[in-house]
């Protein structure tokens, strides 16, 4: 989540760090985190792990690591200048950075 989500936005913006930080991106929503409206205010907190943190603390935990696929899309509209493919995705235009990932890992 480190790109501008402002309903606004018309382009990719990186307003966030890709990298930990100890301290929350802190923030306040009426929407749950599927989207579905709710009648109260709530905050949130939230951390970044970048995928090297998340990598690093499955093999520190002794797990082996057999895949790591990386992926141009999700499956929900997440930031207003996304476009939907013909499978039902959702993609920034141009496919320039990964939204999501999926990994295996197993303990021997």
């Amino acid at each position: 989540m480190l790109l501008d989500e402002d309903p606004n936005a018309v382009k990719p913006e990186i307003l966030r760090s890709y990298f930990y930080s100890p301290e929350p991106e802190v923030y306040q929503s009426d929407a749950s985190y599927a989207g579905i409206k709710t009648r109260k205010i709530h905050t949130g907190n939230e951390w970044t792990h970048s995928l090297g943190d998340i990598v690093n603390a499955l093999i520190s935990a002794g797990l082996r690591i057999e895949f790591l696929h990386e992926y141009p899309y999700i499956f929900y509209k997440a930031i207003p200048y996304m476009k939907q493919d013909n499978q039902g995705s959702w993609r920034i235009p141009g496919d320039k950075i990964p939204l999501i990932f999926t990994l295996k890992a197993t303990k021997p």
